[in-house]
């Protein structure tokens, strides 16, 4: 037998074992992409609609209650279950830049 820094020990614990873990009481744009899927800037889009939950200012955070913006997100979800997505119609590079989100922005003429 090696000397005692020659040992390996492997443990293996079932992702059950470890539970669920806490759920955030209100989402941010730091915590979207995590808890929600969102990106932190798809996050803040949302909150600028008219129809949007509640938003809380801290600084330059953005929080909304838990709830109401599941609520929100059930009921966008529902309102275009099967929407083709803008890139659908779209070719070449405009279609991958609307795949990514960047939408197109007028731009001033300078002159």
């Amino acid at each position: 037998m090696g000397a005692a820094e020659d040992l390996e020990l492997r443990v293996v614990v079932p992702r059950a074992a470890f539970g669920q873990p806490p759920h955030a009481d209100f989402f941010s744009q730091k915590n979207s992409l995590e808890l929600l899927g969102l990106p932190p800037r798809t996050f803040l889009e949302l909150l600028r609609r008219d129809d949007a939950p509640t938003v809380t200012h801290v600084g330059k955070l953005r929080l909304v209650e838990r709830e109401p913006m599941l609520a929100f997100l059930r009921a966008l979800r529902r309102a275009a279950p099967n929407a083709p997505s803008p890139a659908a119609e779209l070719e070449g590079p405009a279609k991958v830049l609307a795949e990514i989100g960047a939408h197109p922005v007028p731009r001033r003429r300078v002159g």
